[in-house]
Order: structure tokens, then sequence, then C-alpha cells
């Protein structure tokens, strides 16, 4: 991502995030290239219908 020298370092900054589930025998892709940043003093809110993929999204970002 591009950094905006007036906003400063992004605290949090998600490049490209994909993720994959194994159900049984099947691979499901439940996150396609997903990228976003936050900036200091920024508040970012994940809205999305139940399965969308908010809290896979949150755990994901976290643990890199």
């Amino acid at each position: 991502m591009i950094e905006d020298k007036a906003m400063g370092t992004p605290v949090l900054e998600v490049n490209r995030l994909t993720v994959h589930l194994k159900k049984r025998k099947n691979i499901f892709k439940v996150i396609d290239d997903l990228s976003f940043e936050v900036y200091p003093g920024e508040i970012l809110g994940l809205v999305g219908e139940s399965g969308a993929g908010k809290s896979i999204t949150g755990s994901s970002s976290s643990s890199s």
C-alpha cells in the first residue's frame, strides 16, 4: 500500500490477505486478496452478514 506522509505510519497494515479453510477433504477460499491500513487515531469497523468473514479477518490479521 502507498503510505500517506501526512497520516504517518499505519499501526496495522494488511496486504493481500487470503485465507483457506479445510473441511473434511475440501478446501475453501474464505477471504481473497483483502488489503487495508489503519493509521493512528483511526477506527476500523468490519460490517457484514453472518458468515461473511469478519471474525476470520480479525483473527488472521492479528496473528501475522
